[in-house]
């Protein structure tokens, strides 16, 4: 299938403003220097907020607060892409932090349940679960007993959030994060998905391919679905977490979890969407890539089994602000499609933006790509 990529029709103010971002983002020494400073001013309370809201985070986020983000929602909407909301608030291990978050979710999951552009929604579970308990849990080491009230606490949370999803029809995405927590967040994800994915998948565990033991466990996910007669949620990733996971392999000679080159990650990606397609009646895939390539992989699948564009269980994703000419070209297509839409106060945002600048700019080429495909959008309207 020869699924082509264009960039999307936009007003010529708003390219320029968003070739603006890519080519500040694509400068590692620009990033590095403003992320420092950008953390500094915060620490000694400069007011910076209001230059921030109207650059990067105007192209990453959906807005301060949910009735901001009705806008971008419908915007998106309207060019049949849906937004999977996502809280991304700065965590802090405390348990008024975690039970806030836990409330600002559930706020939005009443908030959207009824708007048709909305049919997701992430979760990330350190901003629901204390890092250090998820560690020990990891690694098998025994909980004290007020740990052990404090861990029960926690998928608490996380099990009221895929209750509220599973009852007004809002899919929650539990993101992964680095490996040593993740094994906890692993059981954490299957449990969920046994309680919730009795009728179709509602609860999704997310698998970093960068890592070479996830195509073995997704082969495990799918057995034990089947054993246990529920659906699996599964939303594939090549994962955020790389440069670290490098550095932990390269200190500890017993560990050896992720690909060092790319094109081992892309060729496992690949694979991962093949076995879901093979087992697509056990399972419910979101195909989460900026990835050109492995988006034409799974288009091609679907058309080679003869599946219809918009089948029910098939969802591609990409971030809010990158990869425009993927989601816009998969949604006319009329492909399933989302982006996720981050949302919350700038200043409990700004680190978020700042990984996320950090992760890109360690993505070979993502950030040249990005201005490039802008950079011919803007010279079309010139000609």
């Amino acid at each position: 299938m020869d699924l082509e990529f264009k960039y999307p029709d936009k007003p010529k103010a708003e390219l320029n403003s968003s070739l603006l971002v890519f080519k500040l983002l694509n400068n590692p020494l620009i990033v590095n220097i403003s992320s420092k400073a950008t953390l500094l001013a915060l620490k000694i309370g400069l007011p910076i907020s209001f230059a921030i809201k109207h650059t990067i985070f105007k192209h990453f986020c959906g807005g301060e607060t949910l009735q901001e983000s009705v806008k971008v929602i419908e915007k998106l909407g309207k060019d049949k892409i849906c937004s999977t909301l996502d809280y991304s608030a700065e965590s802090v291990d405390s348990t008024k932090f975690f039970d806030k978050t836990k409330k600002e979710i559930l706020k939005a999951i009443d908030f959207v349940k009824d708007n048709a552009f909305v049919k997701s929604l992430a979760v990330k579970p350190t901003g629901l679960a204390s890092s250090g308990l998820l560690m020990k849990k990891s690694n098998l080491d025994e909980l004290t007993a007020n740990e052990s009230d404090q861990y029960s606490s926690a998928i608490g949370r996380i099990d009221q959030i895929c209750n509220a999803g599973h009852e007004h029809g809002i899919d929650i995405y539990i993101d992964a994060e680095e490996s040593t927590i993740q094994k906890a967040l692993d059981d954490i994800s299957i449990d969920m998905m046994k309680k919730y994915n009795q009728e179709k998948a509602v609860v999704y565990i997310t698998l970093q391919m960068y890592r070479k033991d996830r195509l073995a466990f997704l082969e495990e996910l799918i057995g034990m679905a089947i054993r246990d007669q529920y659906y699996l949620g599964v939303k594939l990733v090549r994962g955020a977490y790389w440069e670290k996971e490098r550095k932990r392999d390269s200190r500890n000679k017993e560990r050896d979890i992720v690909f060092l080159k790319k094109e081992d990650t892309d060729s496992a990606f690949n694979r991962a969407i093949d076995v879901c397609m093979e087992n697509l009646d056990a399972l419910h895939i979101c195909n989460a890539t900026h990835n050109e390539e492995s988006s034409r992989h799974l288009a091609s699948a679907m058309s080679k089994k003869n599946i219809p564009n918009d089948y029910h269980a098939i969802q591609f994703s990409q971030l809010y602000g990158m990869s425009d000419h993927i989601s816009y070209s998969l949604a006319k297509a009329g492909y399933n499609v989302s982006k996720y839409l981050p949302y919350g106060a700038v200043k409990q945002v700004i680190p978020y933006l700042i990984r996320r600048a950090e992760e890109n700019k360690a993505i070979s080429g993502q950030m040249s790509r990005e201005a490039y495909l802008i950079n011919q959008a803007i010279k079309s309207k010139n000609e």
